[in-house]
């Protein structure tokens, strides 16, 4: 007994120390009167830990793989954030070289020795760094663990929680939405048009010709309401006239959502948490109120992961009826058309769907239903048949699909240049400007890198000959490439939470800057101010709840769901196609469809949680 009670004060005393030493390194290390702050905070940690551990039982296993997995992810973030590379964990490859010119006059052995000896101070640094994470995460699930067993502030939210969900809530949902986006809508009218929404609008009115660099469809929309606004009254009209339908749209499609999760068997706080979330969160407002193809998409990738959760709520009772298979086809169809990379995410997961509904156990309408879902594919491609053969719409430059390859080779001729042979730099000369990747490169974003594409498609795959060749030759380089480009997706300690500015077409002189300047800056403020309140800053991140999807994905392993593959599938593919893409950095709406569809995701996996709980106590 003793021997235990000793063993947890050192396991507990190590948690706290490791996770004030990353407190610190992380926070107060630039401060240099903060000893006594960091003393008091490493025994906040023990006290901490000690409550908590009275609190909770032990962390699952796809907890503590969670908070492995964050860790490592926090370290390597902070290593690219800081040096942009791995220097952080296993020290600077050229350290040696460095510090030969820092220390020529004491020799070359003293300068390798020191590269050395710095290089594994960093990493043992890094590895209690790493440790630090680890039991900052655990001791915040821990804590959740708590909040959640005891049910601690349902005194003080549940008469609000009852009188959101007590009556016609959809009614309620709907005008609270409304209101808390009303002032976004007032004061960024006629509405902040993004620079890709500009030159849809631009192939609409004829003023250039469509190419599918941007979804004819979304052009079509963007367009029709536009045009119609400026033929009735003004160009500033049809901006306002858009955003005003895309503002009712997406309210009724929110709210539709809630009310679904609502009606499962749910805490009414999730309730009101996710309703306050879609209306409390800068992002919503300032999307709704954008002129940009990825409002509409986000809501509607939303609305068909909510279908899906709600197919397998209904397949898991026996019966799956006709109209959840009509909505999944429909979005299928809208998914697929409002963006380009909706496509890839709806054909395997509908692939999936078929093969459950052919051969699961429910076998009603399983011809009819299945017909249907082939049905949206049939239009989807019908559509592509039709723009490319009758509208003779241009196709775009596969520059955009190739953004990661041409960021690695920028990347390795930058770090690398001589190990580029005379042959292979003629080779990636006729696919790329060679003499000016080094300048063009930006590890964040690869446009300008893409834009000196020659657009000679021929020449690719000798291209890719060389990608492979110099990826085999320098791993590493291809590596740093990819996360120094897409960390900021998964690294919450970034400031990729900005609103999008207002920006004017360039070929339409008369499109304003939208909106009132000083309203813009009150809600600049707004969104700032909640990204720097604790815990708050959390609520408001979009890479928050890309770790909660990544949490909920461990536990469904956990649990063995086979069928919940439905709803991680298109997740997945996404996030894929985001780290394949040119940028994360000062976009987060390339996360926004899935950090918005994880508020549904949750409240299904609280349902079955509850259920695996009722079943155990049966």
């Amino acid at each position: 007994m003793r021997n235990n009670r000793v063993k947890r004060v050192l396991d507990v005393s190590v948690a706290a120390l490791l996770s004030t030493y990353t407190i610190y390194e992380k926070i107060l290390k630039p401060e240099l009167t903060v000893t006594f702050f960091a003393s008091f905070l490493f025994l906040a940690f023990i006290a901490a830990y000690a409550v908590i551990d009275n609190y909770c039982h032990k962390l699952h296993t796809f907890e503590s793989l969670f908070c492995l997995v964050i860790a490592a992810v926090m370290v390597i973030g902070d290593s690219f954030k800081n040096y942009g590379s791995f220097y952080m964990i296993c020290g600077n490859p050229f350290s040696d070289a460095v510090l030969d010119s820092l220390f020529e006059g004491f020799g070359k052995n003293l300068s390798i020795l020191q590269g050395k000896i710095g290089n594994a101070i960093m990493m043992v640094a890094s590895l209690a760094r790493f440790g630090g994470y680890f039991c900052i995460l655990s001791l915040f699930l821990k804590a959740l663990h708590a909040v959640c067993e005891k049910k601690w502030g349902e005194s003080v939210l549940s008469p609000l929680a009852d009188k959101l969900c007590r009556g016609k809530i959809y009614w309620k949902v709907f005008f609270v939405l409304a209101i808390a986006w009303l002032p976004f809508l007032i004061i960024n009218a006629p509405g902040f048009v993004s620079r890709d929404a500009s030159w849809q609008i631009n192939q609409f009115m004829g003023m250039t010709g469509y190419t599918t660099h941007h979804p004819v469809f979304s052009t079509w929309c963007i367009g029709v309401l536009v045009w119609l606004g400026q033929t009735l009254v003004s160009y500033k009209f049809g901006l306002f006239l858009f955003v005003l339908v895309q503002y009712v749209t997406l309210d009724f499609i929110l709210t539709y959502c809630i009310f679904t999760v609502s009606q499962w068997k749910v805490s009414r706080l999730y309730v009101l948490f996710i309703t306050l979330t879609c209306a409390i969160i800068p992002c919503f407002g300032t999307m709704v109120t954008s002129v940009i193809k990825d409002t509409m998409y986000c809501a509607l990738f939303a609305l068909y992961i909510l279908q899906l959760l709600s197919f397998l709520r209904e397949h898991r009772a026996g019966d799956v009826p006709m109209k959840r298979l009509i909505w999944i086809a429909v979005l299928s169809l809208l998914v697929s058309l409002g963006r380009n990379n909706g496509i890839y995410c709806v054909i395997p997961t509908d692939v999936l769907l078929i093969c459950v509904l052919l051969f699961g156990k429910n076998k009603k309408q399983r011809w009819q239903k299945t017909g249907l879902i082939l049905l949206s594919f049939v239009l989807f491609f019908g559509f592509n048949v039709f723009q490319s053969r009758v509208l003779h719409v241009t196709k775009g430059s596969v520059a955009e699909a190739l953004s990661l390859p041409f960021q690695q080779t920028a990347r390795f001729v930058t770090e690398y240049p001589g190990d580029v042979l005379p042959e292979e730099r003629e080779i990636i000369d006729k696919v790329l400007d060679y003499d000016h990747l080094s300048d063009n490169y930006n590890p964040l974003c690869s446009d300008n890198v893409k834009a000196t594409y020659r657009g000679d498609n021929s020449a690719l795959l000798a291209y890719f000959k060389v990608w492979f060749k110099q990826f085999f030759r320098h791993p590493l380089c291809y590596l740093s490439a990819t996360i120094h480009q897409t960390y900021p997706a998964f690294y919450p300690d970034h400031s990729n939470t900005r609103s999008y500015a207002p920006f004017s077409a360039s070929d339409n002189k008369d499109v304003p800057l939208s909106g009132f300047p000083i309203g813009q800056v009150l809600i600049m403020g707004y969104a700032m101010g909640l990204s720097l309140i604790p815990v708050v800053s959390w609520w408001v991140n979009p890479v928050m709840y890309i770790w909660a999807f990544i949490l909920m994905l461990f536990g469904s392993w956990g649990r063995k769901e086979r069928l919940e593959w439905l709803i991680w599938l298109p997740c997945i593919i996404h996030l894929l196609t985001v780290i394949a893409g040119p940028a994360i950095i000062n976009h987060p709406r390339y996360l926004y469809p899935v950090s918005w569809s994880v508020l549904w995701i949750g409240a299904y996996v609280l349902e079955r949680k509850r259920e695996q709980v009722t079943n155990e106590t049966h």
